[in-house]
């Protein structure tokens, strides 16, 4: 009769599963806008201004870019003698 010689059975060695570390999402912390606070006097038709002045139409800051008096900011327009600061 044959002899038989068993083969050996092979062992399976379990591999080792990796770990997920999840990463920290950035925190977005918003930048505060800067509020512009109009600066000068309110504007009053009958007070002289002179080149530089600056004065407050309705929360709006205009500068004189010359003398002026009864001139309205909100109507001399881009060549007047208001700029709008």
């Amino acid at each position: 009769m044959p002899t038989v010689t068993p083969t050996a059975i092979p062992t399976v060695t379990p591999t080792a599963i990796p770990t997920v570390t999840p990463t920290a999402v950035p925190t977005v912390t918003p930048t505060a806008v800067p509020t512009v606070t109009p600066t000068g006097d309110t504007w009053n038709a009958s007070t002289i201004y002179n080149s530089g002045d600056t004065v407050v139409v309705n929360g709006v800051t205009y500068k004189a870019q010359w003398w002026t008096k009864g001139e309205n900011p909100t109507t001399t327009g881009t060549w007047g003698v208001w700029k709008k600061v």
